[in-house]
């Protein structure tokens, strides 16, 4: 299956997360299956664990408008 222009969109915005992430000190675990209900596990240096679906923000070219899918996320602090 060959990927399209919004596959490649969508790795961008994932990557961008993951550096940010990375950045601020955090360990960062990438989903390595095309499909599945979380992109990244991102483990702040506090403990704090989240599960986190990127989805990048569109915009329609019929008339302009922006829209944002809503980040499913789902948080807990380790050892629980």
């Amino acid at each position: 299956m060959s990927k399209t222009f919004d596959d490649f969109r969508g790795t961008i915005s994932e990557n961008l997360a993951i550096n940010e992430f990375l950045r601020k000190g955090c360990e960062v675990h990438k989903n390595v299956r095309q499909h599945g209900c979380v992109d990244i596990i991102v483990i702040h240096p506090n403990g704090k664990v989240e599960l986190l679906d990127i989805k990048t923000r569109c915009i329609r070219k019929r008339d302009e408008f922006t829209y944002t899918s809503i980040i499913n996320r789902k948080t807990k602090k380790s050892g629980e």
